[in-house]
């Protein structure tokens, strides 16, 4: 099975999807009135390139 990364661009934390799913219960609606769905359907798909460097898939 393949390991899916995402990245919150607006603070470059990239984490597994299952991880992002595990703690989308903790998150309350955002100053922007996101839901955590919502904010959850914001990240993007990430994988390293030649460099290390993360980019969008």
């Amino acid at each position: 099975m393949k390991t899916t990364y995402l990245m919150d661009v607006a603070t470059d934390t990239v984490d597994t999807k299952e991880n992002w799913l595990a703690e989308m219960s903790t998150w309350d609606v955002n100053k922007d009135g996101l839901t955590p769905e919502d904010q959850f359907n914001l990240l993007i798909e990430v994988v390293k390139d030649e460099n290390g460097d993360w980019i969008e898939f």
